[in-house]
């Protein structure tokens, strides 16, 4: 039999268990597009620190912090589910093929 490593990108957050997003076979590969989707997770919209009551104030804050972070969450390199991630890390899982 043949053994091959396959390097799966874990999404992971603080209150749910680890999700496989995607799986490479070269290790480098694997580790690029995880630092890629960190990267985009620290460039999420961060929402208004407070809102007023009043209209003309808090609605349209908040309005326009839900586009940008809807539109953020679209172009995540590991999909818009994989958004609200909090991190992203490789793990390598044996693979293991019949000689044919």
């Amino acid at each position: 039999m043949k053994k091959q490593t396959v390097f799966i990108v874990m999404a992971q957050t603080d209150y749910e268990s680890s999700v496989p997003v995607r799986a490479f076979l070269d290790e480098a590969e694997a580790e690029a597009f995880a630092a890629k989707c960190n990267a985009h997770r620290r460039k999420a919209p961060q929402a208004p620190e407070t809102i007023e009551d009043t209209p003309e104030n808090g609605a349209e804050r908040v309005k326009a912090f839900w586009v940008k972070h809807q539109r953020w969450a679209k172009r995540h390199p590991a999909g818009e589910g994989s958004a609200t991630c909090d991190s992203f890390q490789v793990i390598g899982i044996p693979l293991v093929t019949p000689n044919v």
